[in-house]
């Protein structure tokens, strides 16, 4: 079922025109590839002037929702994601947040996480959990390589619970979750005790013993905040 387009009166009608261009975005009648209604059209049905929707649109270009094509109009995109992993960066940063705050975080959800997958994971899952792990035998050699295959083992996962909210959450901190990875691993690179934390979460989600699942990922983390505390790398 189509939204309709409502006639905006009072307030912040640049912040309202911005909510409900987001809504129809978000709904899927306005879908990635698809280009927005032409300015005008758009005033009209809204009933805002130019400046007023160029202001809110500006808005949807920051969250990676929209791009505008010279020539052409407004196109909507789907970069959201990568929108708020940057400025999380950004305000993290900002903020002076440490790796050790980042480790404090995934305690919170990666056991949580294990034992999760252990109980829904896939057959599919399963797969690709374990071909992340092949791909971290297989780099053994190389630490940015591995680092790579050990944080696509923690979104592999995050995936595996099938709990939407959180699989995101993941995505959006991809980045800040390799960089802390390949960091510990240039300071202190020992590829085959790390694996046997991985192995070990494995085996516990194909088993689907949820309580060796979280416990064997809890002492991934616990290795992970020892490696940080002999290495000092807590900025």
């Amino acid at each position: 079922m189509k939204k309709k387009w409502t006639q905006l009166k009072n307030g912040d009608l640049a912040q309202q025109a911005e909510e409900v261009l987001t809504q129809h975005i978000v709904s899927g009648e306005l879908s990635p590839g698809s280009y927005l209604p032409p300015e005008q059209e758009l005033c009209q049905k809204l009933g805002i002037g130019r400046s007023t929707l160029r202001e809110a649109v500006s808005v949807l270009q920051s969250k990676g929702l929209v791009e505008r094509r010279h020539g052409v109009g407004v196109r909507v995109i789907d970069q959201s994601q990568q929108a708020a992993s940057q400025m999380l960066q950004l305000m993290l940063r900002r903020q002076r947040a440490s790796d050790g705050d980042l480790l404090e975080m995934r305690r919170l959800y990666e056991s949580q996480a294990a034992a999760w997958a252990a109980e829904r994971a896939t057959a599919t899952d399963l797969k690709t959990i374990r071909a992340t792990l092949d791909g971290m035998h297989a780099a053994k050699d190389t630490p940015e390589e591995y680092a790579r295959m050990d944080l696509d083992f923690h979104r592999a996962v995050a995936a595996s619970t099938h709990n939407e909210v959180l699989r995101l959450f993941v995505e959006t901190i991809r980045t800040l979750l390799h960089d802390a990875i390949l960091a510990n691993l240039k300071t202190d690179f020992r590829p085959d005790r790390t694996l046997q934390y991985h192995e070990q979460v494995f085996d516990a989600i194909q088993r689907k013993d949820a309580d060796e699942a979280s416990r064997a990922m809890a002492q991934h983390l616990d290795d992970a905040e020892e490696m940080m505390d002999r290495t000092g790398d807590g900025a």
